[in-house]
């Protein structure tokens, strides 16, 4: 069944540890994109995770997520609901198309 929203997502990227939340204050123009780049650059793909951060400096209630829709295989595969493999992504996307 298809995610009902963003949030229901990010639970089943959570429970499978490809999403954590950040709690620290990051400034939005700059901390934000840096910390998602530097993870990106620094993991190699089977470990990327998403970002989200819950304490952005003077947006108090905002919260902002990042990389959260391919950045690795097994969060495309949570992402189509099917296997973590190649092969099941493929036939999932083939018969969404």
């Amino acid at each position: 069944m298809p995610y009902d929203s963003l949030r229901s997502y990010l639970d089943a990227l959570e429970k499978n540890n490809l999403f954590k939340w950040v709690e620290r204050e990051v400034d939005k123009d700059w901390e934000i994109s840096c910390i998602a780049r530097m993870l990106f650059r620094a993991m190699p793909e089977e470990r990327r995770i998403g970002l989200g951060f819950n304490n952005i400096k003077g947006f108090p209630g905002s919260r902002v997520v990042a990389g959260v829709i391919a950045a690795s295989e097994p969060m495309v595969a949570t992402a189509l609901e099917c296997d973590a493999d190649a092969a099941a992504i493929h036939e999932r996307m083939i018969q969404g198309l």
